[in-house]
């Protein structure tokens, strides 16, 4: 989905998949567009469509379950082999 697009258009979807960025679910006042996100997961979730999360997408699922997301006390390393 691109900026202005409806995000209700993805209920029409099989599976939504969520992808990452290099912010946290926990900054909303920074990106105020994060707490729709998570309202359309949780009508998502309710309406069993199937998600799939990676990196923040993962961390908005489980805030959209209740969940408390935290910074991991050791920091994660990616890249390609």
């Amino acid at each position: 989905m691109w900026k202005g697009d409806n995000i209700e258009g993805a209920m029409s979807y099989d599976l939504v998949v969520i992808l990452g960025g290099p912010m946290s679910v926990n900054e909303l006042e920074k990106f105020p567009y994060l707490a729709e996100e998570k309202s359309f997961i949780k009508r998502a979730i309710e309406a069993d469509k199937p998600l799939l999360g990676i990196c923040l997408g993962s961390q908005l699922i489980a805030s959209a379950l209740g969940a408390e997301v935290y910074p991991g006390k050791r920091r994660s390393l990616a890249g390609i082999l």
